[in-house]
């Protein structure tokens, strides 16, 4: 099964969207694929629906309780320094690396223009689906 680690932006557009984020999120629900998140992860997630989208807590707590139906919690064995423009990005390769998952699924350019970082490819939500529709 393919290991996978949605960033924010998917997590967020899957929760209130339709389309290529929504259908990424709908694979990992019916267990086609493995998603895999971290608490830094999943506390930024949290912090955009608080702040960005104004939910309340229990609100966010739904959605949050929802995600961890489908998404395995990693730890983070190492740090890593590669988005120099939002450092703050790194969060999801280290996970992707700390569980070895071999996608990232985004849909912010600074992870997106990297392409690969070592044996993690990072693409767009529908880039994603079309590569795993072909196998």
């Amino acid at each position: 099964m393919k290991k996978v680690v949605p960033d924010t932006n998917v997590f967020i557009s899957g929760i209130f969207w339709n389309g290529y984020p929504r259908k990424v999120i709908d694979l990992a629900r019916e267990g086609k694929i493995e998603t895999v998140i971290t608490d830094e992860i999943m506390d930024e997630v949290r912090d955009k629906l608080i702040n960005k989208f104004h939910l309340s807590v229990e609100e966010v707590d739904f959605f949050i309780v929802d995600i961890l139906t489908y998404a395995k919690i990693s730890s983070v064995s190492f740090r890593v320094k590669v988005i120099k423009d939002d450092p703050e990005d790194d969060k999801f390769i280290e996970c992707a690396m700390s569980c070895g998952a071999k996608y990232i699924v985004s849909g912010d350019h600074h992870l997106v223009d990297l392409g690969f970082y070592k044996r993690i490819q990072i693409m767009r939500p529908q880039q994603f689906l079309n590569k795993i529709s072909k196998k």
